[in-house]
């Protein structure tokens, strides 16, 4: 099912893929089990995050990882969309769990880690939108655990990407057609 994908800028599997080499395998796959990516992020380190949506709930966050099984399709937080009655399976061996899951869902979307300077409270912190409550998150992680969430901003259409501006300002665009930069308030 969904994967995320690894190359190098010249469109060659980079040698230390994990499955490069391994017989049968495609080697550009970094990771597996994903159900619907909608952002992904490096953190400062250079590691990977992403966020996808999960069915009728279970959107979740996840710290990427070279070689790991997300769990897509047999390992959901969420539930079913028909009404075929089948429990979550979120906990199954061998499947990597999401540093936060979300349901009720708020169809999550790009994210960004914060490193500028037009916010200092704020570096490393992870911003997120959502599709379905159209808000903009902040997510203060400490490594994999989460430490708080809150909603910067409400309602300001389905939030479709997220990014940090060169001097630190947030800028956010909306499916529709909106463009919002947020910057410190005046003191």
């Amino acid at each position: 099912m969904g994967k995320i994908l690894r190359m190098t800028a010249d469109g060659k599997a980079p040698a230390d893929n994990p499955f490069v080499g391994k017989g049968g395998a495609y080697p550009y796959v970094f990771s597996y089990g994903h159900r619907a990516p909608l952002g992904l992020a490096f953190d400062r380190k250079g590691e990977l995050w992403e966020t996808e949506n999960g069915p009728r709930g279970g959107d979740e966050l996840n710290h990427v990882r070279a070689g790991r099984n997300y769990g897509w399709p047999g390992s959901s937080w969420g539930l079913r969309y028909d009404d075929v009655p089948a429990p979550a399976a979120p906990d199954q061996k061998g499947v990597e769990q999401p540093v936060i899951n979300w349901s009720p869902s708020p169809a999550v979307s790009a994210i960004a880690f914060y490193y500028g300077k037009a916010f200092p409270h704020w570096t490393g912190n992870l911003i997120m939108g959502s599709l379905k409550q159209t808000d903009l998150y902040r997510i203060v992680l400490d490594g994999d655990r989460p430490v708080s969430q809150e909603v910067i901003l409400h309602a300001l259409g389905r939030v479709r990407d997220v990014k940090i501006g060169p001097q630190g300002y947030i800028y956010v665009l909306t499916d529709e057609g909106n463009l919002m930069r947020l910057v410190p308030a005046r003191r």
